[in-house]
């Protein structure tokens, strides 16, 4: 099943996101993309299909979009990103008993940026998290009048100042601050993309991670989807 919602914000924008399930759950998944990323990505599309199949609800939605009453990437950064998840969460938080939030890559720091969260977020997990602010001059460059944001997977994106000062911040250091136990919270890397020169940190920091092999940042080669959802999974319910 899926219906599609629209949630308001408190100065003039709407989140558009589509739910699914198989059969109706108190068990809500939301999918936070990264920055180029949607909702439409294929890790995205494929556990929504393996996590309804297993009594969960999962709920994505776009951080930004073409509409009219949509944030524009240009005009948005990491912290109206996390705004908009919080009312994400407490539009749902009425719904559901229990609510886990997954994000993937640069999803990660919107997530660590929230204030509210509400009590029935039980769990975060975090996909292959972009910790490093190293090198930003490579990845955000100034052209013109303009920001643009240059990744791996070569979409080159308009986007604004702000969204690059709150990348260059030390999201380690947000995490610290983050209201939310290390012990219900889980990561994990890709071996293959370059994230993981920060797994010590982590380790101090006493979350659980997990190592996927031979993995690359979207975890498209055979398999990795399916080690990446089990092992969510594994966390979710324990």
């Amino acid at each position: 099943m899926e219906k599609h919602l629209n949630i308001p914000t408190s100065d003039g924008f709407e989140i558009q996101g589509i739910l699914n399930w198989k059969k109706k759950s108190q068990k809500l998944l939301i999918f936070i993309h990264g920055l180029s990323w949607d909702m439409y990505e294929s890790h995205y599309y494929n556990a929504k299909e393996y996590f309804i199949e297993r009594w969960y609800e999962v709920f994505r939605f776009n951080l930004y979009d073409g509409g009219e009453k949509n944030r524009k990437l240009a005009e948005s950064s990491i912290s109206t990103h996390s705004t908009d998840i919080e009312y994400v969460c407490e539009h749902l938080s009425q719904t559901y008993s229990s609510i886990s939030l997954i994000s993937h890559s640069l999803g990660w720091p919107s997530v660590i940026w929230m204030k509210r969260l509400p009590q029935n977020i039980k769990k975060c997990i975090f996909w292959d998290p972009a910790f490093e602010n190293t090198g930003i001059e490579k990845t955000f460059i100034k052209m013109w009048e303009v920001f643009l944001f240059l990744p791996k997977n070569g979409k080159a994106l308009v986007v604004s100042e702000e969204m690059v000062q709150n990348r260059k911040e030390d999201h380690i250091d947000t995490l610290k601050s983050f209201p939310f136990p290390y012990k219900n919270m889980f990561i994990v890397h890709a071996e293959n993309w370059g994230h993981l020169s920060t797994r010590i940190q982590t380790d101090i920091l006493k979350i659980e991670t997990y190592i996927i092999k031979g993995a690359n940042h979207g975890f498209t080669q055979e398999g990795k989807y399916k080690e990446l959802f089990e092992r969510t999974l594994e966390f979710i319910e324990k």
